[in-house]
């Protein structure tokens, strides 16, 4: 599943929620990019997850997370 997960100081972050265990999708981008993932929208059979991200600018943009295994 994912989604969007809040900390307590309410700030958004793209989050995967796979056998019990949650992951802040932020921590699987690479270092130095310059999007921040906000919220993951959508997975698909295929692992790949759809969503909201933000630059350091502050633009919006839609992301697509393929996965490496």
């Amino acid at each position: 599943m994912v989604g969007l997960s809040l900390d307590s100081g309410f700030n958004g972050r793209a989050c995967l929620w796979e056998n019990g265990v949650m992951t802040d999708l932020n921590t699987l981008v690479p270092a130095g990019s310059n999007l921040f993932l906000l919220s993951a929208c959508a997975i698909n059979a295929r692992e790949e997850i759809a969503g909201l991200a933000i630059t350091s600018q502050g633009e919006f943009h839609a992301f697509l997370a393929t996965p490496r295994h």
